[in-house]
């Protein structure tokens, strides 16, 4: 009897698991991830390196292992990972062995007798998922990792946007600031040439006057345009968790602005949407939160839960 109640049980287990069905969107897939996606498309996965600036290179080379937020993020998976690996049987099935040591003290014929004993215990419990609601727990931490892989994803774009927008600022100050130094010189030229003027009596002191203001007013920009930089090679330090002073030296060699070397591919509006991480993050929490049902169902009926000892 007590065989057939175990064969009824573990069939009872292999029942299909309680709440709804996920039924992800009817959207044809380009890729599971982002980066994969462009690859299929033409785009290389390094997109950065198109656009030709060595210093861009290597400042996000840097970024992708000095900085916090993607640390972190990667910690984040890797957390969500451990979680899933406390699901399924893992989570059925509990036990423990412990350990106990008696000394009892007794007077026989005059002498002191101690005897000491010592027990072993070993226990384990299973607890069958008879309405499969470790099954859904099982699927919800899947789908919560593989979110929170995306989630990184999402991450990592965001900060080497933020590294390529500080780059672009501080490569426009160093421009502007060469064209400046340009714009000096030709003012001191223009200076030079109306103070030759003012002598020989072809121009007034007023035009001397104004040649000379030109010069101090295009003088006037340089610092801001050097604080700029400053202000710019800082956030780029701050964002690839580099040092200041090892970066600056190669940034202020200068270079052009960064411009890709080819267009992107052209996609539909729904596959391009498809292929963004934190639309495909979503899907996965919202498959989550599908499985999550399951599990509310199933904590709501008779569990099941066969346990044993033996003690030595």
């Amino acid at each position: 009897m007590k065989l057939k109640a175990l064969l009824l049980a573990t069939c009872l287990s292999g029942c299909a698991a309680g709440g709804p069905d996920f039924e992800p969107p009817v959207i044809e897939e380009t890729g599971s991830s982002l980066f994969e996606a462009l690859v299929s498309h033409g785009m290389p996965a390094s997109w950065w390196t198109s656009l030709g600036d060595q210093e861009l290179i290597r400042i996000i080379e840097a970024a992708e292992l000095g900085n916090v937020d993607i640390a972190l993020a990667r910690a984040r998976i890797e957390a969500a990972i451990a979680a899933r690996r406390g699901t399924g049987l893992v989570a059925q099935t509990t036990g423990g062995v412990s350990t106990s040591e008696t000394r009892t003290r007794t007077e026989e014929d005059g002498a002191t007798v101690i005897t000491d004993e010592t027990a072993l215990s070993l226990e384990a419990e299973f607890v069958f998922d008879l309405f499969g609601g470790e099954r859904r727990r099982s699927e919800a931490a899947t789908a919560e990792a593989d979110a929170a892989v995306f989630d990184a994803e999402v991450t990592r774009l965001a900060v080497l946007g933020d590294i390529l927008g500080a780059f672009i600022e501080l490569r426009y100050a160093q421009e502007a600031a060469a064209l400046t130094r340009r714009s000096i010189g030709t003012a001191e030229d223009l200076q030079a040439a109306t103070a030759r003027r003012v002598e020989i009596g072809d121009a007034s002191t007023l035009e001397a006057s104004r040649s000379v203001l030109d010069v101090e007013r295009s003088r006037t920009e340089l610092p801001g345009f050097a604080v700029a930089f400053d202000v710019q090679a800082l956030r780029l330090a701050q964002l690839s968790g580099s040092n200041f002073d090892q970066i600056v030296p190669g940034l202020q060699r200068g270079a052009p602005q960064p411009l890709p070397s080819s267009c992107a591919p052209r996609r539909m509006p729904v596959d391009a949407i498809r292929i963004r991480p934190d639309i495909q993050a979503a899907e996965r929490r919202w498959r989550a939160a599908t499985a999550e049902i399951g599990v509310a169902e199933a904590a709501m009926l008779p569990s099941l839960t066969l346990s044993g000892s033996v003690i030595d």
